[in-house]
């Protein structure tokens, strides 16, 4: 990509970068490759996922720089990344080493080769839970992007939520196909009625303050393993 692209083109560039065919878990990798590849000046990318316990997943960083600045911002528990997650809006910083904002990770990313990063939200629904960084070796290298980072952060949103959607259906499935197992399992080894199977299942997890999921998932291992073709 070169500055002299009409906005139209750029456009283009975007949209086909991040709608060609592939696997949902594979989204991710996608989006951060399309990053360094469209945008120019942006060195580095990566997608970060906050955890039930308020950490951060990093996911397909496009170089180790980008892994190395989401570690230490996990780490030191402050950063655009975090504040972005918070906040649910984007945090762009032009230079990392001069921003007051950050006294900690400012100078510890400035010292690792970074210069210049922007922390999107990826919203999948009324809650964050995943930026999109982008990361650049050059002070100021984001201004000269807009609005065409813009429009990428937007693209890269609607990817990513789709991805989001088909792994949620492909979970919900399989805990449905799970669960569906235990009861036919129940059903069986104590002669009852589906209802019954379900509500042996419920209260199973309801006194081990376990998730419905689980108590089936158990229930289907420890049939497996307990058949006579396993034994042999």
């Amino acid at each position: 990509m070169t500055p002299a692209e009409p906005l139209d083109v750029l456009a283009a560039r975007v949209t086909a970068a991040l709608t060609r065919p592939c696997p949902a878990k594979n989204a991710a990798s996608l989006i951060t490759t399309a990053a360094v590849d469209v945008l120019s000046g942006i060195d580095c990318a990566s997608i970060c996922v906050a955890t039930e316990r308020g950490g951060l997943d990093v996911i397909a960083p496009s170089d180790p720089l980008a892994m190395e600045a989401d570690l230490l911002q996990q780490q030191l528990r402050e950063g655009p990344t975090l504040d972005a997650l918070a906040a649910g809006r984007r945090i762009d910083v032009a230079d990392v080493a001069a921003d007051r904002r950050w006294l900690l990770y400012g100078p510890k990313a400035a010292a690792s080769g970074l210069a210049a990063q922007t922390a999107a939200p990826l919203h999948t629904g009324s809650k964050v839970r995943a930026t999109l960084n982008l990361y650049s070796r050059s002070p100021g290298a984001l201004d000269a992007l807009e609005p065409l980072t813009s429009m990428f952060v937007s693209h890269a949103a609607v990817a990513w939520c789709g991805a989001v959607q088909v792994r949620n259906l492909s979970d919900a499935l399989d805990r449905r196909k799970t669960i569906g197992q235990a009861i036919g399992i129940v059903m069986e080894r104590y002669t009852v009625g589906e209802d019954a199977a379900f509500a042996f299942l419920t209260r199973a997890s309801q006194t081990g303050n376990l998730k419905l999921r689980d108590v089936a998932a158990q229930i289907v291992t420890d049939c497996v393993e307990s058949s006579p073709a396993v034994k042999e």
